[in-house]
């Protein structure tokens, strides 16, 4: 999974490969904004995992879909120590952590799509009538 150009901090990379375990995608809504995704790599493709909210007394608010990614089994794992950095930066009002304004407003993330579950259609067929052409004698 991919953070894209949604959170700029000084002197860091704009990219960051992070490990998200037994987590959920989100359905984000202004004024809230997604900050991660899912990435064109994993399934669902570009699907919000987390989301920043910015109320205006000030206050912050950050949702992620899943609590482990920032356990001590995961925060080694690629560059999740240094995206829990930049999280908790945020929500301590750093200076050096801006949110891009143009992916703010235009976010690169795909619409949820429901996807049938086969295993439950597959234990209830349908007939389908057909009509078919006499065969040729």
């Amino acid at each position: 999974k991919r953070v894209g150009d949604d959170v700029n901090v000084a002197g860091m990379s704009n990219d960051l490969v992070f490990v998200y375990p037994y987590g959920a995608t989100l359905s984000v809504q202004k004024p809230s904004i997604p900050v991660l995704s899912s990435g064109f790599v994993s399934y669902p493709l570009n699907r919000p995992v987390c989301a920043f909210c910015e109320l205006p007394s000030g206050g912050r608010l950050g949702v992620t879909g899943s609590c482990h990614l920032f356990e001590d089994h995961w925060l080694p794992k690629e560059e999740n120590a240094t995206l829990q950095d930049i999280v908790f930066r945020w929500l301590l009002h750093d200076k050096d952590i801006v949110l891009n304004e143009i992916d703010a407003r235009n976010p690169d993330v795909n619409d949820y799509i429901f996807v049938p579950e086969a295993r439950s259609l597959s234990e209830r067929p349908k007939n389908c009538g057909q009509e078919s052409e006499e065969p040729p004698k």
